[in-house]
Parts: structure tokens; sequence; C-alpha cells
């Protein structure tokens, strides 16, 4: 920007002539501020040095006191050398010296005290108060500065006016109304009106201007309210949710012929960026400034808004009067109504990052009970199966979750700190008679008795196989690791390979009919997000174990579309796997895991079949006795079982890559290891 200004022809060397800092070029409000690449700026473009202010400060004084850097204050000196045997001649109206300085602390002095002096020009005799060192007289640090001119000058008419102002804004600041976080039900009310407006001339007109002008009424709107809260961030979520709910239910009508939208081509993303051209490119006035913000992050979408853990006081109303609605059309029988209501729900609650997915299955389980609705779940699901939509996906997901736990009404959100609260909801639960099935059952007794040394002639595993051994302090949080990394699937030579080895687990050691870990599969997936928002399959990972270590393998689901041989082996691989084999596969949480499997296979997964164990099912049951308060993760299970002796170190299952991008060819190390740790820990 200097730079731009001296091009312009701006006068490097003009002067500041005002009382309390007449004489001041801009090198000198360089130095005060310590502006260095700026001072160095100046010098390069021939700055005069050979100037005193009016308070008897000259460059070198200021920037000997202000600037730890020597080299630009040696450059200063030298730069005095060469000027003064250039500046024989004095200026017409200004005070000089022999040598060429400029003085003004002869002509325009205010009469006040100062520091940073140059000894030079101090037109008095030193007294025993001064200090002196390298030229500067009475010099000043960043601290001392504080009132320093205050002290000094009590009697200056600058002091008194400054005491005046103080004690005028500190009476402005007691009788100040202290700032709102929350709007009042009647301007939350007035806020709605304007929302609605925005959404008639998004959706209905598709009208940019109409857009843009709404937005600045609701700028203006809470501006005059002055809320200390978010608000702008929270407009641009609350934009971007309408367009992704208008574009959802724009497409589930093309799948149902019974649900009337309207045109799911129109393309609302190209609205609101022809919107943010009316905001104009001056940017002087702040309201313009303010709804382009909040149009341009709403056209970025998810990127251009931060997730949330907790959704804000207006999104709760949100969400509140979705379920309000829900269950009107719930208790009416409006099953279509009903349908889109949860949807809503599900667009709403997806930029959140905290675990709205157990909450909402939750409350649809209350709402399902209270008015035995089976035949709307049914609907409901008849309705997710014919679409493949992303959200459609995730209500069939809620819904699972809601038809799989018979317990879920014990499944509350309770803090740990309530103890008496959650021995209500255990013994609520153990008086409900919850038991786990009858092949859990089984399978866990007939473990217990192969897992006693004598009993067993392999090699039991312990958690510590996935315990480094790496020096480390009491207390501190470490994290598992498999002993040696996953093998990376990719070639149908390799998927030859992981069959095998697969095959020698399920046909067992011996014919005595036991269960033993060593016979089991443990699985996980990982998903990708395509661009037509459909939630496919990126890889599945599957382990065993071998003489007490797990082995884990992660199979790419995600291949080189030409090569055919290598998709068609890893269908069969799959389906021979989860359908045809007798193997004992186990699992975490993976209802929709096994959905996805069947789809990419293109045969039907029974989940409730002997041959699968849900751990989430068996962790809920036996952390919390016979009761099920809460469906664990999977790193609260680990955490919750995993000890190292007397060691009170925490061990932990990181979860850094979940979010990752699984799409992506190759994958990274740390993308390996996480897939492959995930499926190991079951075992």
């Amino acid at each position: 920007s200097v730079s731009l200004l001296l091009d312009r022809g701006c006068d490097i060397d003009r002067i500041a002539t005002r009382s309390h800092n007449y004489g001041k070029s801009p090198i000198f409000f360089a130095a005060t501020r310590g502006r260095v690449a700026v001072m160095n700026l100046l010098l390069d473009r021939g700055a005069d040095v050979l100037i005193v202010n009016n308070k008897g400060q000259s460059v070198y004084s200021l920037a000997r006191s202000h600037v730890k850097q020597s080299e630009v204050v040696r450059r200063i000196q030298e730069m005095e050398r060469g000027q003064r045997q250039q500046k024989m001649m004095v200026q017409e109206g200004k005070q000089h010296l022999n040598d060429g300085w400029t003085d003004y602390s002869k002509t325009h002095s205010d009469g006040n005290v100062y520091g940073d002096l140059d000894l030079r020009f101090l037109g008095r005799p030193l007294t025993e108060d001064d200090t002196v060192e390298d030229g500067i007289v009475n010099g000043t640090t960043k601290a001392s500065r504080r009132g320093n001119f205050a002290r000094n000058n009590p009697s200056s008419s600058c002091t008194s006016w400054n005491n005046k102002h103080d004690d005028a804004t500190k009476a402005k600041k007691k009788t100040r109304q202290p700032a709102r976080e929350e709007l009042t039900k009647e301007e939350s009310n007035v806020l709605d009106m304007y929302w609605e407006d925005v959404r008639v001339k998004l959706i209905h007109d598709c009208d940019a201007l109409g857009v843009f002008t709404k937005i600045l009424e609701i700028v203006r709107f809470m501006e005059t309210l002055k809320i200390q809260s978010r608000w702008v961030v929270e407009s641009a979520s609350r934009l971007d949710f309408m367009v992704r709910l208008e574009q959802t239910l724009g497409e589930i009508a093309l799948d149902y012929s019974d649900i009337e939208h309207h045109d799911s081509t129109k393309d609302l993303q190209s609205v609101l960026t022809d919107a943010i051209v009316f905001c104009g490119e001056n940017g002087n006035d702040r309201h313009e400034r303010l709804a382009k913000r909040i149009l341009t992050k709403a056209v970025e979408g998810l990127n251009g808004i931060n997730r949330k853990d907790q959704t804000t006081s207006q999104e709760c109303k949100q969400l509140e009067q979705c379920w309000t609605v829900a269950e009107g059309a719930l208790k009416n029988n409006e099953l279509k109504d009903f349908f889109i209501s949860l949807i809503t729900i599900v667009v709403l609650c997806d930029t959140k990052e905290y675990s709205w997915m157990s909450e909402s299955s939750i409350r649809l389980h209350d709402m399902l009970q209270t008015y035995s609705a089976d035949a709307a779940t049914k609907a409901v699901m008849a309705y997710c199966d014919n679409s493949s939509n992303r959200y459609v996906l995730l209500l069939k997901k809620m819904l699972t979750k809601t038809s799989d736990n018979p317990n879920i009404n014990s499944t509350r959100q309770l803090s740990t700190d309530d103890p008496k609260m959650v021995a209500v909801v255990e013994r609520k639960a153990k008086k409900k008679g919850h038991t786990l099935p009858d092949h859990y059952k089984l399978v866990i007794k007939s473990l217990q008795k192969t897992m006693v040394p004598e009993n067993n002639d392999h090699i039991i595993p312990t958690w510590k196989v996935l315990m480094p051994q790496s020096p480390s302090s009491n207390g501190e949080t470490k994290y598992l690791s498999l002993p040696q990394r996953p093998k990376w699937v990719s070639s149908c030579k390799d998927l030859l390979s992981l069959q095998a080895e697969l095959h020698a687990t399920t046909n067992g050691p011996d014919g005595s009919g036991q269960i033993l870990l060593d016979n089991f599969i443990a699985f996980d997936s990982e998903f990708r997000s395509d661009k037509d928002g459909i939630t496919r399959l990126a890889t599945i990972q599957f382990s065993i174990l071998k003489d007490g270590v797990p082995l884990a393998w992660v199979v790419d689901l995600h291949p080189d579309p030409s090569d055919d041989l290598y998709s068609t082996m890893t269908c069969d691989m799959l389906r021979w796997v989860f359908v045809e084999s007798n193997a004992r596969i186990l699992g975490f949480a993976h209802h929709h895991d096994l959905q996805l499997i069947a789809s990419y296979i293109g045969e039907g997964i029974i989940p409730s079949t002997a041959k699968f164990l849900d751990l989430q099912t068996i962790a809920a049951h036996k952390m919390t006795g016979n009761g099920m308060p809460s469906l664990p993760g999977l790193k609260t299970c680990c955490s919750h079982w995993m000890h190292d002796g007397n060691d009170t170190t925490s061990w932990s299952l990181s979860k850094r890559e979940q979010c990752s991008d699984w799409a992506r060819r190759p994958l990274s190390a740390n993308q390996l290891d996480y897939a492959g740790l995930d499926a190991a820990v079951l075992l």
C-alpha cells in the first residue's frame, strides 16, 4: 500500500501539522509503530531523515527506542551522514542548522515534556533526572510509554481531555444496555416472516434480485436489534438448509408419483450466485457487505459454514416445529406428510457433528410407540426403499436403528455425573427384561470355555498385542495400533490370497465342534459419497487371528471401472463370505454396512441369522448389566475394556481418519492403519 501511494505521487516527506505531532513525516510514524519493512521501503525511496519534530525527537532517536533491529538504525545513521553532505542549501520557510537539519522543536514546540529526545537537539541543560543512552535522552520502553505523557504533563489540556473522555466512556458503559444473545418471541416471529419471503422469492419465483432484497431486509432488521450472536453464519446456514431441502424434495418427487413438488430442475445455487452480483463491489455499505457474506457462505454450502456440535436456538425451534408437524401427520395417518417431515429433520440435522442420529432414533421410537404406528413405519420404509437419495438413506438408517433396538426407549443421553439417573434407567431396563438373542448367548458361553488356557491349545489373544511398547508417562493417552500394517487388496492375485486365508479360518483347526475365536472373521467398511449424492462402499476390511495376532486386509471396492474381472471376483468373494459360507462374522453396528454390501453383490443379506454377531449389542449388554442405557461407540468400548496391568495409561482408538476422503487412490498409510484396526479390535 505504501509503495502504491508513493508510485501515485504522494509526498514521502509530507509532515503532520497538528500541535502534538508537528513535523512528523511518514517515516516517523513507521518508527513509532515498529514497522521495519515500511521504514526500509521509505529509506530506499530516499526519505528525509534530517528532521526533528516539535517534541525534539528525530528519526534516529525514535528508531533507536522503538525498533529492536539494529540494521535499520545503522541505515538511518548512514543516511544522516549522506544527506548532511547534500543538504547545504536551506529550503525556504524552514528553520535550519548549518549541516542541513530541519528542527521544528524550535519553531513549533507545544511546551510539553516527552521522552526519546535526540541529545543533539535537546535545547536545554541535562538534569539529574535525565537518562542518556546512545545519544537518546529519557528513552522509553513499551511498558513505560503507557501513561508516560500524563505522568510528565499532569496539567496539560490534552491530559485533562483524556481524563474527561475516560470518565465519560466509563459512565456510558455503566448506562449502556447489555447486548442480547436471543430474540424475543415477537422478534422471532418477524424474522420468520422475512425468511418466508426469502423462500418465496427463491423457490417459487427464482428471483435473484428479490432474494437479495429480502436478505438485505433481514440484515437491517438484525443490525437494528444489536443481537450479540453469530447471526450472519446462522443466516447462511438457514439459507443453505432451504436450498438443500428443496433440492432433496425435488429429487424425491421424481421417485414417487404421489409426492408433488416444484420443478426439481431449478438451479437454486445459480439464483443465489446471481443475487450476490446485486451486492455491489465497492464495499462501502455495511449492510450490503453482510448480505454478500450470507449469500456467499450459502453458495459455498458446508465448506463455507462451520459445522457446529450443537444446534442454535433458531435451529432448535425449527427442529421442534418439524417434530410437531411429524407427530401431527402420524396422528392423522397422513403418511406422505409424515415421511416428508422426517426427511426435513434429517436434512436439518445432517450439518451437525453431534450424535443426532441416536437422539432422533430415540424420539422417533417414542413417537411410534405412542401411536402404535407399525403401519406407518412400514410405509416410510417402503418410501425409502424406492430412492437412492442420500438423505433418504439416512432416514432409512434412523428407522432401522428404531426397529432393531427394542430397548431404545432406555437409550438416553444421560450425564455420567448423575449416577442416580443412570441407576433409575438401569432398573427400568432390568424390569423390562432385556436379554441377548439365544445364539449370542450360545457363542459367548462357548467362547468363555475355550478362552481358558487349560481348555485351549491355541494362543489366547490379549489387548496387549494392540498396545505398542513406547515410553510414556502414567496418565498419558496412547493410541492402539496393529502389530503389522494391513495388506492392501487391489488385484485379482491379492483377492485369491485373501480368500485362501478366509477359507482356512472357516474350516477350523479340528472337528471338535468347539467355537474358537480363531474361526471368526471380523469386518468393517468405509463409505464414499459420490457426486450423485448416493453413499457407496469404498473399502471393506477383514481381520482374522493367527497365532494370537490379528491380521488385517483392506479391500478396494472403488477400483478402475474398466477392470471387470476384479469387480466380478470381489462380488464372488463377498457373496461367499456373507451369504454362502458357514463363517462366523463379527461386526459393530453393522446393519447399514450389510445393506450396502447386499446392494454391492446384488443379493439379500439377513443380519438376524446366527452367523452374524453385532458387538455393539453385546457391549451395551455387558457394559450396563442387563440394561441398555446407551448404545456405545467402538471407541467407547475400547476405552472401557482396555487396560494394561497396573499402568494408568489411557488407551484409545483413534478416529482421526474417520471422515477422510475414502474415494482417493491410493489411500494414505494412516487411512490403511485406521481401516484395518477398526476390524481387528473386534476380535
